[in-house]
């Protein structure tokens, strides 16, 4: 059975990890929240997205 795994995001960050891993037959998709930061550095707005919850 072949097993593979692949970030999506995360890596260089805390928070806004995202990991996939998969077999032949399943595939899994473990996402743990998101980043602490915008793209263009600064502090990310958590208000934005409250109506989310």
């Amino acid at each position: 059975m072949s097993r593979k795994l692949k970030i999506h995001s995360g890596t260089h960050e805390i928070g806004g990890s995202c990991v996939e891993i998969w077999t032949d037959t399943t595939r899994i998709i473990v996402d743990f929240g998101m980043p602490l930061v915008n793209n263009d550095a600064p502090e990310f707005n958590f208000k934005k997205y409250e109506k989310f919850y």
